[in-house]
């Protein structure tokens, strides 16, 4: 496939590829996948497609048009273009994750009200068919014997997250006191005000973009 075609242009990428681009690549692959887009994909083969789709782009517009600068944007082009599809792929999952989220909680306190301790809570709420559940699997499959809540930790780090690094850090606080379901009200009261928040702001610039050539 495409992959094994990039693949001897890996080790030249990965040389020169910087760290921090590396790691834009590796969280938007991170959310991508939790919508089962680009499954398999690696940051350093997603980087050597944005390197190939610019170079094609080059050849194609000193082909086409023979001209430098116009070959040059078309290069720029085609390395911009894998991104922005990756990038709205995992922008819509997160979005879709952090709305799903305090529901999630939700239902994590209620199987504790009949009972059952939080981390047998998590388990139970895993089953169900929601992003954050979906990626409660995955830390169940990750944890390999550590602590449920510990893994959860540690993968809402490498989530980058916001919302997960902060529910991960109260879940541990949560685990060891009086009051869980109590706490855990509070949490999801509090990620979802977080997420109107953003919403609310997101409207607002988008609407302050649409005034501003209006205007001009």
């Amino acid at each position: 496939g495409l992959r094994k075609a990039l693949y001897p242009m890996e080790k030249p990428v990965q040389k020169y590829a910087g760290v921090k681009l590396l790691k834009k690549a590796w969280y938007d692959l991170y959310w991508a996948q939790m919508a089962d887009k680009y499954e398999g994909w690696r940051a350093i083969q997603f980087v050597t497609l944005r390197v190939f789709a610019g170079l094609v782009g080059m050849v194609a517009g000193l082909v086409v048009f023979g001209n430098p600068i116009f070959a040059a944007a078309a290069g720029f082009v085609g390395w911009q273009y894998p991104s922005v599809g990756l990038g709205g792929v995992a922008r819509r999952s997160r979005r879709q994750f952090q709305a799903q989220l305090p529901e999630y909680i939700n239902l994590v306190a209620a199987q504790m009200s009949a009972g059952v301790s939080m981390e047998e809570a998590l388990r139970r709420t895993a089953r169900s068919e929601s992003l954050p559940a979906k990626w409660m699997r995955r830390v169940i499959q990750m944890a390999q014997g550590r602590t449920l809540v510990g893994q959860i930790v540690r993968e809402a780090e490498e989530s980058q997250l916001p919302e997960l690094i902060s529910m991960g850090v109260q879940l541990n606080f949560i685990q060891r006191g009086a009051g869980q379901q109590q706490l855990l009200a509070q949490l999801s009261t509090q990620i979802a005000a977080d997420y109107i928040g953003q919403t609310e702001m997101r409207a607002e610039r988008i609407g302050g973009e649409l005034v501003i050539p209006m205007v001009i």
